[in-house]
């Protein structure tokens, strides 16, 4: 006689759980890619993993991301703030010092 037996690997329905937990309070502490796979693991609507993304934007806004901070108000409808915020992020790539060598003291 026959039987069917069903192996239980302990920690993949947890684990599945808590990334998902995850992924939905606190979006930011996946990578790009990992979260995108996520979405598609959970079969989130694009409705979902809009205001996912929008939560990891708001995230790296609130912690000093200029691009971010710019995105956002941009989402929210402050174009002025938007376009403010955008010339400033170009203006500070364009000033980066290069640095090449030692330093020498001054003469």
């Amino acid at each position: 006689m026959k039987t069917n037996q069903l192996t239980v690997i302990d920690g993949g329905k947890k684990e599945r759980e808590r990334q998902r937990h995850l992924l939905f309070t606190q979006p930011w502490r996946f990578g790009r890619n990992e979260f995108e796979q996520l979405c598609k693991r959970f079969e989130l609507s694009r409705a979902e993993a809009f205001d996912l993304t929008l939560m990891r934007i708001s995230h790296q806004a609130a912690h000093g991301d200029r691009e971010a901070a710019a995105i956002l108000a941009l989402v929210e409808g402050d174009e002025q703030d938007a376009a403010r915020r955008l010339a400033r992020v170009k203006r500070e790539k364009r000033i980066r010092p290069v640095v090449s060598g030692r330093a020498s003291p001054p003469r």
